[in-house]
């Protein structure tokens, strides 16, 4: 049988690097197997470039602005894949990235599997590109090594459908990796590390924009995690 994947990419503002991202998925070749969801919550060109560049591309329009997790929930609940992989705009595949992910879910009982994430074109890099690639990514520098790992990449990401649906009913409105690998966690199961399956990260946002970008992030969770939580519980974390 043929395994399904479905790639699911949320965008706010990624017109810098969306055509070369996309590019590098249709490469992939004519594979029926493969559907790829773009989440556009931008106030840039970035949904026209879609559009006049990539027909084959599910494009899915959001107000802007929209969170990221916002944007990944709702491009999930459209996916009709038996695999679901998380890529960002940033992330630059393999010639034979999709290759890769089936085989490794077909070789692993596993539901979450993540990939090595290196720097894109890094010896023409400068300082704070590097700054900014440690800062997120450095832990999953090549090589990884393959097994069990506490934390997994959200740009090159890969689940089975079972992990994020309820039948065909999405677990959540939003999408945090934290949330679902805790779950999945509490449940016995495990976060898998594959050292054969790499994304190169090329994000081309100045300094300021990368701070407010984590700040942003961070209040979000933050939000989240205490959405239930009481005033006096509140107070005390901030």
């Amino acid at each position: 049988m043929n395994v399904t994947c479905s790639v699911v990419i949320a965008c706010n503002n990624a017109e810098t690097v969306i055509v070369e991202c996309l590019s590098r998925l249709i490469r992939q070749g004519e594979n029926p197997n493969l559907e790829i969801i773009v989440a556009d919550g931008s106030s840039d060109r970035t949904a026209q470039l879609v559009e006049a560049r990539f027909p084959s591309v599910k494009l899915l329009r959001f107000e802007h602005p929209s969170t990221l997790p916002v944007l990944r929930a709702g491009a999930i609940a459209s996916a009709t894949g038996q695999i679901i992989a998380l890529l960002d705009p940033y992330s630059m595949v393999s010639p034979d990235w999709l290759e890769r992910v089936l085989k490794e879910h077909s070789e692993q009982t596993h539901a979450a599997i993540g990939g090595a994430v290196d720097l894109y074109h890094a010896d023409e890099q400068g300082i704070l590109a590097w700054a900014r690639y440690f800062n997120e990514y450095g832990m999953f520098m090549s090589p990884v090594e393959k097994g069990v790992i506490e934390i997994l990449p959200g740009c090159n990401i890969s689940y089975k459908r079972e992990l994020l649906f309820d039948g065909d009913k999405p677990r959540s409105e939003e999408f945090w990796k934290t949330f679902v690998h805790a779950e999945l966690e509490a449940s016995g199961g495990v976060l898998w590390q594959s050292s054969h399956i790499p994304v190169e990260l090329w994000k081309p946002v100045g300094f300021a924009s990368f701070l407010m970008t984590r700040f942003l992030h961070g209040r979000c969770y933050a939000a989240m995690r205490c959405a239930d939580a009481s005033p006096a519980a509140r107070f005390l974390r901030l």
